[in-house]
């Protein structure tokens, strides 16, 4: 149930989507990237299952639990690990960087 959900969240945005790569075949998955540029800090909260406003520990704790689930080394993929990777890092930047927090 989790894994689908962070499955749904991730494929959300049209530049994820596989229907959405005109032109390409399912075996042609290698060479597909992803969109360039940071991740968004609307969607950091999201893939990591959090509101907005979160703190620091409850985004590390969302990202222990969900990593736990997720890694390659426990049935996860490798692009599911990056992405809760690249949410963890977008939200601790914007965290610490914020006065206050």
């Amino acid at each position: 149930m989790v894994m689908e959900r962070i499955r749904e969240a991730l494929l959300d945005n049209e530049d994820l989507r596989e229907d959405a790569r005109p032109g390409k075949s399912s075996n042609s998955r290698a060479e597909w990237r992803p969109r360039s540029g940071a991740m968004e800090i609307s969607e950091a909260y999201s893939v990591l299952g959090l509101k907005e406003g979160a703190s620091l520990e409850e985004v590390d704790n969302a990202y222990k639990r969900l990593i736990g689930q997720l890694h390659p080394d426990r049935g996860g993929t490798d692009y599911l690990a990056a992405k809760l990777n690249e949410a963890r890092d977008v939200l601790r930047h914007q965290l610490k960087g914020s006065p206050g927090k």
